[in-house]
């Protein structure tokens, strides 16, 4: 049921909300709000924190969410790039949206997992990087030749790390801010250029962390890429909402992955 409630909120933020509406969801039981227009809807334990301009369409809001996310939400016609489609969250994104109708582009490292993937008519999967632009730029050429334009981007990839904060080597810290958050700024660039060329109307997900909000023990080197990625992902829908380009973020908690046990 989690994971179906994920595959639906990133659903909703991709294509179902006005720009500049609905900011970050948290999916934990614990939470900080500050600003007094950010209201708080409570959905099978899953916190959504929404801006809204008039308290006569909170209401609303949460019935339409309500709806929304109980219903099997059809992805028809829509071309979504997704990183990290090997394992965990993003090997149940892609499947999960090729069977609402989507055609999907993903992008995975690893050799095994292109291999049990496998090849079918709804989607293309390519081995590669995510800090390799150049292949991120092959897949929109790719889609631009297939005749799906790519209107979604979900930034889901990226790597775990558990240290003590003293214990953290210059290596260490620099990948992991390479892959979890320049990797996706650089991606982000690259997309927003392929939007504007082709004047796309589209939406961008990023894939953040509970522990980018609150402190945790041994996740600091973690912690700070999400946190950067956060300020990123709000920064940019401000910037760019006059495009119609859409950006926000999603802030799992502890999903049982590949790497639950390295990492719990």
């Amino acid at each position: 049921e989690y994971i179906y409630n994920l595959h639906n909120t990133i659903y909703l933020y991709l294509f179902q909300f006005p720009y500049r509406k609905i900011v970050i969801i948290q999916s934990y039981l614990f939470f900080h709000v500050t600003p007094f227009t950010r209201y708080i809807i409570l959905y099978r334990n899953t916190v959504l924190l929404y801006y809204v301009q008039n308290l006569n369409k909170l209401w609303i809001t949460i019935k339409k969410i309500s709806l929304l996310m109980n219903s099997k939400i059809s992805l028809k016609g829509k071309n979504i790039l997704i990183t990290g489609v090997g394992k965990g969250i993003g090997y149940n994104i892609l499947n999960d949206f090729v069977n609402r109708g989507a055609f999907i582009y993903g992008l995975t490292r690893s050799k095994t997992d292109l291999k049990k993937i496998g090849t079918g008519k709804k989607f293309k999967v390519f081995l590669g990087d995510v800090r390799d632009v150049r292949k991120i730029e092959k897949i929109f050429n790719i889609a631009k030749k297939d005749k799906r334009l790519i209107n979604g981007l979900v930034n889901n990839a990226g790597i775990r790390q558990r240290k003590k904060f003293e214990s953290i080597k210059k290596k260490e810290i620099n990948e992991i801010f390479d892959i979890n958050f320049f990797s996706i700024f650089r991606i982000m660039q690259t997309y927003f250029k392929y939007l504007r060329k082709h004047k796309i109307k589209a939406s961008i997900v990023n894939i953040g962390s509970i522990v980018g909000n609150n402190g945790f023990d041994s996740l600091v080197g973690y912690a700070s890429t999400k946190g950067a990625l956060k300020s990123l992902t709000q920064s940019f829908a401000v910037e760019k909402a006059k495009y119609k380009i859409r950006a926000n973020l999603i802030n799992p908690g502890f999903v049982k992955t590949s790497y639950y046990e390295k990492f719990k």
